[in-house]
């Protein structure tokens, strides 16, 4: 992980620690218009401020972006995943 997305990710998780989770979500936006290196870890806070918010919109294109960088695997990603729609209203009993 470069200096740079640490920043970011330091960034992300100060705000998330401290309840704002819409500053870590544009710190997300930030980081892809900048075109700064995105990783797991970012994944996992953007989806924690999205769970907090229940914005299964920003989410579900968050999860379209896992997919494409072939992070669908990680366990921390799809945890927070799960825990993004179940927050949102999107998983039901079976």
């Amino acid at each position: 992980m470069s200096k740079d997305v640490a920043d970011w990710i330091s960034l992300m998780s100060s705000f998330s620690r401290r309840n704002r989770p819409r500053d870590a979500i544009l710190l997300f936006a930030l980081m892809l218009e900048n075109r700064t290196e995105i990783d797991d870890v970012a994944m996992v806070f953007l989806f924690s401020s999205c769970a907090w918010l229940r914005d299964v919109g920003v989410g579900s294109q968050g999860h379209g972006r896992v997919l494409k960088m072939g992070l669908e695997g990680r366990v921390k990603v799809c945890n927070a995943l799960m825990d993004m729609y179940g927050k949102s209203g999107m998983v039901t009993d079976m």
